[in-house]
């Protein structure tokens, strides 16, 4: 109890440092006005230095709409909106899918996607889309957001900013649905097995003639 106790005092510090910096960062940095298309982020967890700030996150399918529950396959996009309260040579901005094991499905980011953002500055925005399709095992999922330098030095993590469900109309095993597809036939027995049985009975019947 005591270290359960301890840990949550760790975090409740690091989200009140996190949130003491990011006012003070904001109030000094030109405002950007939000995305009215975009709900209330809400997330697990949060930290990062507050050099950037998410400000909006969601996922949605071809036609736009917002997701909780996907067939897998299905094409979908995810959105990330992001502000600035310093100057960042190079951010780096990714997501993490993970199960509802914590175990990670699928990752990736801007730079593994060769975008390159060059200087940003003080105050401007970004917004990054990420379209695939969803080739997931049928299992609840969480979305992970996270702005970087190239060197992995945190501006802004969340942690279980998006939940959503795969569903399948067939069953799949495993984290991923490898959509394969299976054929078959049938095969005539083997020739050379088949002709040694014959010769196995031929011998047999010989033998009994012999004694007989």
């Amino acid at each position: 109890l005591d270290v359960l106790n301890r840990y949550q005092k760790i975090i409740m510090e690091r989200e009140e440092a996190y949130d003491a910096e990011t006012s003070a960062s904001t109030s000094s940095a030109d405002p950007v006005p939000p995305d009215e298309s975009l709900s209330p982020l809400s997330y697990t967890y949060r930290h990062g230095d507050g050099s950037a700030e998410i400000v909006g996150a969601e996922l949605t399918d071809a036609a736009h709409r917002r997701v909780e529950i996907s067939e897998t396959g299905e094409p979908l996009k995810v959105r990330v909106i992001a502000r600035f309260h310093r100057d960042v040579d190079e951010p780096v901005v990714g997501f993490l899918i993970r199960n509802r094991h914590g175990i990670h499905a699928y990752g990736t980011n801007t730079k593994e996607q060769q975008i390159e953002f060059g200087s940003v500055r003080r105050g401007e925005g970004l917004e990054v889309s990420f379209a695939f399709n969803c080739w997931l095992g049928v299992d609840q999922y969480s979305i992970s957001f996270a702005i970087h330098s190239r060197d992995g030095q945190a501006y802004d993590w969340l942690d279980g900013a998006l939940f959503f469900n795969v569903t399948s109309i067939t069953q799949i095993e495993g984290v991923a649905n490898l959509d394969a597809v299976a054929t078959a036939r049938r095969r005539p027995a083997n020739p050379l097995a088949a002709e040694k049985n014959e010769d196995s009975a031929l011998s047999i019947r010989r033998e009994r003639v012999a004694h007989g």
